[in-house]
């Protein structure tokens, strides 16, 4: 060979001299990833694949990839030379650092208006993070939400995509191309700002928690409840496949409890009753306790698969503790119909709990999301996929605003048909001993949610009673007040204590008798005749004309001589003539109204109306602890700008406390001086993703710095140490 051959052979081909061709590009070729790029592929797009391992991209333009419109890259920076632009570029990679990594790698060969996509199952907190952080630098990033498998990935999955909406016309072709079709409609839609995307794929995973646990606690009700067969089992699926039913999961168990292993066994006899989790159920579970609402059903799938893990503890548990055999003497048809109804109501109300969930993180992450859309994305290419999802768009689209799935008329009715065979079936397996924590939350939620009065009210009263709480008083039963119950009638101020308040006859039809807090009784019963009744045992009843009711002293003052009741205004101060008496409020019971005073023609001295001494002292307690929580969040002495604002940063989007000198994240990492990503560490006794965290706090870092090198933060310049106090010569001593 000669040198000028040699030398041919040995030149490498610099990325700028590809040609851009590719219309979308992606990495990661784990089997989603490459069944994506396929998909992509017969839709008519030239994608260009990459992968970290790059022997990997070889083996799949030889072999899958063959013969299509793919292009493969050796690099970071020839993959992005070979993407037209605006680059649309998709991560398929593990959640976690890895996303983050890839980008990093990304940002020196992408330019300004370039789309970023991760495909994977990010948390979206995660989402909200890159969002922003990208967006500062010019590039659009999209959390988009993947559902359906390897399959799906390969012939049409459900696409959830979020975040820079100013990225969705650039991917808008490629998505609704590749996404699954039902009824002739991509089962792709935007869906919302940040992280949107992935948190309706997180409910999406936690809902398909609830319908997974569902179908195996019936299955379980079938198997030893009424002792069925796998092939009888496997036959009842079928047929409900058939009808409301219908979906993915129903079809799948069915051939998998049909399906025998090669000695002719079932071959779910042989698996193991221990259930894993990759932990997107336990994310909605928490995001629901942590906005308040009742997402009990996905909650109980979680817990059952928690349960489960415990194997060997069960195993300890059934030898020691005892309960009823199932047994089955009715209708066994019959029962089964209850049960398909069972399951069709419990699946109601998951999906309105998930809804309910959706559009509660809406309102509080200010997002936009289109739950029409939503559920017309569910209804192919996902795991949940069913035709169930037909009839929750059709709700939607007819009522975007629907403030409940059981408000709907379809749904209304179909709950209320399958009321009873439900009750039956949890009945039935809380007899039977038969564990269905989803079928019966379902039924309890249901229960509890058309109950217009819930025994709430004696749960604030005991809240009140052993902490002072407070408590709202019902609007019928008065103003809207908060009222107290002390625990001792020696502390009891008449804040708290509450009274019978027995009208005169002639008054009783026009008003009938009441229960309000006795500050305001007694206010409104200042110049009346009044029969008081005390505490202590055997003392007489009280008469006489309320001349103040005092709540800073909490002390009444009585007139016991006076006959009539008595005007008081603000023109006669002085007490009328009589013998006045001033007793404890809180060593009064109760108090009878005898006569009210005649028609005031002046205005009640406003000196004698009572001060609302628990709003002030509430207002009180607000600033006192908005003060503690503001003053919480500043660092110890000698804290910099750019410390502050880092952890400012860190707690916008995780619980973040000071410790000592320390910043504590999330109670698991601890984040010492100079805080940066070498002094992250975990909290003793505390797991997690370290690797991660440490990518979190250096990007954090750097976006801190760089705002406050813009003097963009607070208004200041960015720099970590205060100016030195200069010295004017007539400030300094004289004479040395």
């Amino acid at each position: 060979m000669s040198s000028a051959v040699a030398r041919l052979a040995n030149l490498k081909v610099g990325p700028a001299q590809f040609e851009p061709s590719g219309d979308f590009g992606l990495i990661g070729l784990a089997v989603m990833g490459q069944n994506l790029i396929l998909n992509a592929a017969d839709h008519g797009f030239t994608v260009v694949a990459f992968n970290r391992t790059v022997s990997k991209v070889d083996r799949f333009l030889e072999n899958e990839a063959k013969g299509k419109s793919i292009v493969g890259a050796h690099s970071i920076e020839e993959f992005c030379a070979k993407l037209k632009t605006p680059r649309r570029i998709m991560l398929l990679v593990m959640a976690g650092p890895a996303v983050d990594d890839f980008i990093e790698k990304l940002l020196p060969f992408v330019e300004k208006g370039d789309i970023i996509i991760d495909g994977g199952n990010s948390h979206y907190p995660d989402s909200n993070r890159r969002t922003q952080y990208l967006a500062e630098k010019g590039i659009r990033f999209v959390g988009a939400g993947v559902s359906g498998g390897e399959e799906g990935a390969r012939y049409g999955p459900s696409l959830m995509p979020g975040g820079n909406e100013e990225a969705w016309p650039y991917i808008k072709d490629v998505f609704q191309s590749i996404a699954a079709k039902s009824d002739g409609e991509p089962c792709c839609d935007w869906v919302g700002d940040e992280g949107a995307g992935h948190y309706v794929k997180m409910v999406h995973n936690g809902i398909e928690y609830g319908d997974m646990q569902l179908i195996c606690e019936a299955y379980d009700v079938m198997k030893r409840g009424l002792g069925m067969s796998y092939k009888e089992m496997g036959d009842v699926f079928a047929e409900w496949n058939k009808g409301v039913l219908d979906s993915f999961l129903i079809e799948i168990t069915r051939d998998v409890l049909r399906y025998n292993d090669d000695d002719g066994t079932p071959l779910v006899e042989k698996i193991l009753d221990s259930a894993g989790q990759k932990g997107t159920g336990k994310w909605t579970a928490i995001n629901a306790l942590d906005l308040g609402m009742p997402v009990t059903l996905i909650g109980e799938a979680v817990f059952a698969r928690c349960l489960s893990s415990l194997k060997d503890e069960r195993g300890r548990a059934a030898k020691v503790l005892s309960g009823p055999t199932p047994t089955f003497t009715g209708d066994k048809a019959a029962f089964l119909k209850n049960l398909e109804q069972a399951l069709y109501a419990s699946k109601i109300i998951s999906y309105a709990q998930g809804f309910m969930l959706m559009q509660t993180a809406a309102k509080q992450y200010g997002w936009k999301l289109n739950k029409p859309s939503i559920a017309l994305m569910w209804r192919g290419g996902c795991i949940i996929r069913s035709v169930f999802l037909k009839d929750i768009t059709a709700a939607y689209r007819a009522e975007p605003d629907l403030e409940n799935l059981l408000f709907n008329d379809f749904f209304n009715k179909a709950i209320h048909t399958a009321q009873d065979g439900w009750r039956d079936v949890v009945a039935f397996t809380v007899k039977a001993g038969i564990p269905t924590p989803a079928f019966s939350t379902a039924l309890a939620f249901f229960d509890g949610y058309r109950t217009k009065d819930l025994p709430a009210n004696l749960l604030q009263a005991q809240r009140d009673y052993f902490g002072a709480h407070t408590f709202q008083v019902k609007p019928d039963q008065g103003p809207e007040i908060l009222s107290a119950i002390m625990a001792s009638d020696t502390k009891r101020q008449n804040s708290g204590a509450r009274v019978a308040v027995a009208l005169p006859k002639a008054d009783a039809a026009a008003t009938g008798s009441q229960t309000v807090s006795l500050d305001i009784a007694l206010q409104q019963a200042i110049g009346s005749r009044v029969r008081l009744n005390l505490v202590a045992t055997g003392q007489p009843a009280v008469t006489g004309v309320v001349f103040t009711a005092d709540p800073l002293t909490n002390l009444l003052v009585l007139n016991t001589v006076s006959t009539s009741s008595t005007i008081i205004t603000a023109s006669s101060l002085a007490a009328p003539s009589g013998t006045y008496r001033i007793i404890p409020i809180s060593q009064i019971s109760s108090f009878q109204v005898l006569s009210l005073p005649p028609p005031n023609p002046e205005p009640t001295n406003a000196a004698l109306n009572a001060i609302d001494t628990n709003a002030t002292q509430a207002r009180l307690a607000k600033s006192i602890a908005a003060k503690q929580a503001a003053q919480a969040r500043l660092g110890p002495k000698g804290t910099t700008p750019t410390d502050q604002a880092l952890f400012e940063a860190l707690s916008r989007t995780m619980p973040a406390t000071w410790s000592g000198s320390g910043m504590l994240i999330s109670d698991t990492y601890l984040i010492e001086k100079p805080y940066d990503a070498a002094n992250v560490r975990f909290v003793e006794g505390r797991h997690g993703d370290l690797e991660r965290m440490k990518k979190v706090v250096e990007m954090e870092r750097q976006k801190v710095r760089l705002k406050l090198s813009k003097n963009l933060l607070d208004g200041k310049m960015g720099s970590d140490k205060s100016p030195a106090k200069s010295s004017s010569p007539s400030q300094m001593k004289k004479g040395g």
